[in-house]
């Protein structure tokens, strides 16, 4: 059986993004495994070549995890999702480099004023406990 892509063509930068980001985070896992099984002994020793399991197991993990990516990603279901995802991110209406600066000038100028409000409430706080002497 061969293996064939679900709607060559479409979802496409979803698909990729998902596969490469699925990728780096198995290739970070089997790194790990790596150094995890640095002191697990040797797997199988040839003439003059030797085979550990920090370097056999993986790569096989690697490998199998990329295949089962490939997979996963041309499932129709999961495909489909990317896809409409994809159309779906298409649609959206970013907002401009003006409208982002207002936003978060209002956003931290919201949050230093809720900052400075809370500190005067405990600062009075902590007086009025002083004057009635139980603090």
């Amino acid at each position: 059986m061969a293996f064939k892509i679900y709607k060559p063509g479409q979802g496409r930068y979803a698909r990729i993004s998902a596969g490469v980001l699925l990728g780096l985070l198995i290739a970070y896992g089997c790194a790990s495994l790596r150094g995890a099984l640095s002191e697990a002994g040797t797997l199988v020793t040839f003439s003059r070549f030797t085979l550990t399991y920090a370097q056999v197991v993986p790569v096989a993990i690697f490998i199998l995890a990329v295949a089962a990516i490939a997979v996963g990603l041309n499932y129709p279901k999961f495909a489909d999702f990317l896809i409409e995802t994809e159309i779906e991110m298409g649609r959206v209406v970013w907002p401009t480099r003006q409208a982002v600066v207002a936003s978060s000038v209002v956003v931290i100028v919201t949050v230093v004023g809720m900052a400075m409000m809370l500190w005067a409430v405990d600062k009075g706080l902590v007086a009025l406990l002083e004057l009635v002497k139980l603090y």
